[in-house]
C-alpha cells in the first residue's frame, strides 16, 4: 500500500450551453426597428432585398422603403430573352411600388441589354428615378445611345449631387436650359462617346457647381480639334479638383480656374491650348506614351509650369521617358524664364525611370541657368 496520498484531480463544472433556436434568432431580427432593418437592407443589391419579402408581411414595406436602389445585370447579354424581361420587369416592380414621396438616395445601374428594344425602356426608367429626388446616379449602360430628354433631366434635377457615367454615347446637341443652375458637385466619365467637342463642353459646362471631376478615356467622333477660343468660352470656376485621363485631349482651358489638385496622364501627344491655372497649387502629371512619339512633351509641360504661378507641389510619373538635346535648346529659347515663373514650388518629386528623373532635373537646370 502506497503511503503518497494522491492528489485529487479539480472537478471540473460542466455548464450546459443552449443554442438559440431559429425561431428566436428571427424573434431577435424582427425586434429590431424599420430604421435599422432598412438600412441594413441597403448594403444588399436590390435583387436580394426584394428576396427579403417572403420572410413576413412586414419585409414587403421595408425593401419598398429602402433608398439605395442597386441594379446590377452585367451579364444580362448572356441570357434568354425571357429571362432578361423578368429582370426588368423586377426593375418596374420596385419603381412603381415605390412611392412617389420616397426620396432616392443613390441609384445604381449595370446593364448590357442584348436587344436594342430594352435601350427606350431603360431611359424610361433612369428618368423615373431621377424625377424622385435622387442625389446620387451611376450607370453603366454598355453604349446606349441617349436622347435630349434623359440629359434635360440632368440639369433641372435639383437633388442630383453625384454622376458617375460609364459606356453611354451622347449623340444629340447638349440643349439649352436658360436660368437653370444644377446642384451636381461631382461628375466622373469613363468610356463616353460625343459626337463633337462642342458636345461635350456644353455638357460640362451645364455643371457650374462642380467640385470634383473625373474623366477616363472620352471620345469624339466627328470634331477633331479643340476649339483655341479659351479667352472667350466659360471655365468650371468653383472646381476644385481634376483628375484627366482621355484618349481625346480634353479642353484645357474648362479647367483653368481649378483651386487646388490637377492630375493629367498623358497617353500620347497634347496638342491642346495651356491656359493660366490661376489658383492650382498642386498638379501631378502621369507620362506613359508606350514608345509614341512626341519630342516636344517636356517644352509642353514646361508650358504647364509657365503658366501655373502659384503651383507649390509638382509630382511626375514617367515611363520610357527620353528627352533629346535639341529639346533642351528649344525650351530655353522658348522659355527662358519658365521655371523662375513657379517661385512657389516647394515640392518636387519625379517617379521613375532614373534617366527621366536625371534628364529632367537636367532640364531644369538648364533653363534656370539661361
Amino acid at each position: 500500500m502506497s503511503t503518497k496520498s494522491s492528489k485529487k484531480q479539480p472537478q471540473r463544472l460542466s455548464i450546459p450551453i443552449r443554442t438559440r433556436t431559429r425561431e428566436e434568432d428571427d424573434s431577435r431580427v424582427s425586434s429590431l426597428p424599420d430604421s435599422i432593418l432598412c438600412h441594413i437592407l441597403s448594403f444588399l443589391p436590390t435583387k436580394q432585398a426584394v428576396a427579403t419579402t417572403i420572410l413576413s408581411k412586414r419585409w414587403k414595406p421595408l425593401c419598398l422603403s429602402v433608398s439605395i436602389l442597386d441594379f446590377d445585370f452585367n451579364d444580362i447579354s448572356t441570357l434568354s430573352m425571357k429571362t432578361s424581361a423578368n429582370l426588368f420587369c423586377l426593375v418596374y416592380s420596385v419603381m412603381l411600388s415605390r412611392h412617389d414621396t420616397l426620396p432616392i438616395q443613390t441609384f445604381r445601374l449595370i446593364c448590357c441589354p442584348s436587344r436594342t428594344r430594352y435601350a427606350e425602356d431603360i431611359i424610361e426608367l433612369i428618368i423615373s428615378a431621377i424625377q424622385r429626388r435622387t442625389q446620387t446616379l451611376e450607370l453603366d449602360l454598355k453604349f446606349i445611345r441617349i436622347h435630349n430628354n434623359f440629359v434635360s433631366n440632368l440639369f433641372i434635377c435639383r437633388t442630383l449631387t453625384v454622376l458617375k457615367l460609364k459606356r453611354l454615347t451622347i449623340w444629340e446637341d447638349i440643349p439649352q436650359i436658360n436660368n437653370n443652375i444644377s446642384p451636381l458637385k461631382t461628375l466622373h466619365l469613363e468610356k463616353l462617346y460625343f459626337t463633337t467637342y462642342t458636345h461635350l463642353i456644353n455638357f460640362l459646362l451645364s455643371f457650374p457647381l462642380l467640385e470634383e471631376l473625373e474623366t477616363n478615356d472620352l471620345h469624339i467622333c466627328q470634331q477633331r480639334f479643340v476649339p483655341k477660343e479659351a479667352d472667350k468660352i466659360k471655365c468650371l470656376r468653383n472646381l476644385m479638383t481634376a483628375k484627366i485621363s482621355d484618349n481625346e485631349p480634353l479642353p484645357l482651358f474648362l479647367l483653368s480656374r481649378v483651386h487646388a489638385n490637377l492630375s493629367i496622364k498623358l497617353t500620347r501627344a497634347c496638342f491642346v491650348e495651356v491656359p493660366v491655372f490661376y489658383n492650382l497649387t498642386q498638379m501631378e502629371i502621369f507620362s506613359d506614351l508606350k514608345r509614341r512619339s512626341w519630342p516636344n512633351k517636356w517644352m509642353w509641360i514646361l508650358e504647364m509650369l509657365q503658366n501655373t504661378p502659384k503651383l507649390q507641389h509638382l509630382i511626375i510619373h514617367e515611363k520610357m521617358g527620353m528627352i533629346m538635346r535639341s529639346t533642351v535648346g528649344r525650351t530655353q529659347r522658348r522659355f527662358p524664364n519658365a521655371f523662375h515663373l513657379s517661385s512657389k514650388l516647394v515640392c518636387l518629386g519625379i517617379i521613375e525611370p532614373m534617366n527621366a528623373s536625371f534628364n529632367l532635373l537636367n532640364m531644369l537646370c538648364a533653363v534656370q541657368k539661361y
